[in-house]
């Protein structure tokens, strides 16, 4: 009487660590891809109502720049550090009205 023994074979275990090193290898830069360009969407979701802000004062003073580089001209208030997760702290020029943020390394 023939005994037959099952299971998988030690080349067939070997391939499956292979693929799984692979697909492991392609996946984790891709995911952190993923998430640097997630934190920095959240970076410029936050800053979209000083900029909608600032537009809104340069129309409403015909284009004058001068008019629009405080926060107080643009009638509104910088987002908080618990808004800017991925960020410094937000300024904005004078003389320009540019909007100026640093982001994190990771973001």
């Amino acid at each position: 009487m023939r005994i037959s023994q099952k299971g998988f074979t030690l080349i067939e275990l070997m391939i499956v660590v292979a693929i799984i090193g692979i697909l492991a290898a392609v996946a984790v830069p891709a995911y952190q891809d993923y998430v640097t360009k997630s934190k920095f969407s959240d970076t410029l979701r936050v800053l979209m109502s000083v900029k909608t802000a600032t537009s809104m004062c340069m129309h409403e003073n015909a284009g004058n720049v001068a008019a629009c580089d405080t926060t107080v001209e643009i009638d509104t208030t910088l987002p908080s550090d618990l808004e800017m997760k991925y960020a410094g702290p937000i300024t904005v020029t004078a003389t320009t009205a540019a909007i100026n943020v640093t982001a994190d390394a990771g973001a």
